[in-house]
């Protein structure tokens, strides 16, 4: 990957003129990552930058968040962004909403397996599961490191069966563990059913992806060279063009459009 700012007069120029559709991760890299998911504030700052943004006719933002719909619409609270929550499996825009038709019965597991993931997990006080409805995320960042690897066997033993059936699939992520429907929809395919919307499709929008974790390779992956992919917080292997270093880089950059 390329420091973007080292090619920042070239990405400058391919800018110029575009109409840009900015689709921007949340955690770490809207806002840094904290202890506990409800400390991560959206600063004055970056929401300044966006409401400039959002008032330029130039360009479209989408936050594409792995929170719930309702989570990150209250954080940010924006009004004409486009906001997907659940790792794109649900979508409330200005114009339209849609929401993945998840079978009732994935439901109906999915609050089984928390049940038992809660009963595996009662001897670890700082481990807390996070229920979105349609997903689950396991957080372990406040648990003592020394009964990390633990924690994860824990999870792994319980959800091995639910994974091997393929009634779930499961991500590991920056100290959390996330359980998802099974399936080929995620972040990615978000971003694409965002682009190719009519309203959209025809104004030839120029897409710019900035995220942190894992679950933003999928988006990475499909807009390929099709657009500017950034990864927010280096690390050793990403399908993303280029990288920053942390939220006030891509804050910066966000300002310079």
């Amino acid at each position: 990957m390329i420091y973007l700012f080292d090619e920042w007069r070239n990405i400058r120029k391919k800018l110029t003129g575009k109409n840009i559709f900015l689709f921007l991760d949340y955690d770490g890299t809207l806002a840094s990552i904290s202890d506990h998911p409800d400390k991560a504030v959206l600063s004055d700052k970056v929401r300044n930058i966006l409401n400039k943004l959002v008032n330029n006719r130039r360009f479209k933002i989408a936050v594409i968040s792995g929170r719930s719909l309702e989570d990150i619409k209250s954080r940010v609270g924006i009004e004409d962004i486009i906001y997907s929550g659940n790792h794109g499996l649900q979508i409330d825009g200005p114009l339209f909403k849609f929401e993945n038709n998840i079978a009732s019965a994935y439901k109906t597991l999915l609050a089984k397996i928390k049940k038992e993931l809660h009963d595996a997990l009662s001897g670890y006080t700082a481990v807390f599961i996070e229920d979105k409805r349609l997903t689950l995320t396991i957080h372990y960042r406040l648990a003592d490191k020394d009964h990390i690897a633990t924690i994860i066997e824990v999870i792994d033993k319980t959800i091995s069966m639910y994974r091997s059936t393929g009634a779930i699939e499961a991500r590991g992520g920056k100290m959390i563990v996330e359980i998802f429907p099974p399936g080929k929809w995620n972040k990615g395919s978000a971003v694409l059913w965002i682009l190719n919307r009519p309203e959209f499709a025809k104004n030839d929008f120029y897409p710019v992806y900035f995220g942190d974790d894992i679950t933003d390779e999928d988006a990475f992956e499909v807009l390929g060279n099709r657009g500017l992919t950034v990864l927010v917080g280096r690390r050793g292997r990403s399908q993303a063009q280029y990288y920053l270093a942390d939220v006030e880089e891509m804050g910066k950059f966000a300002d310079l459009l």
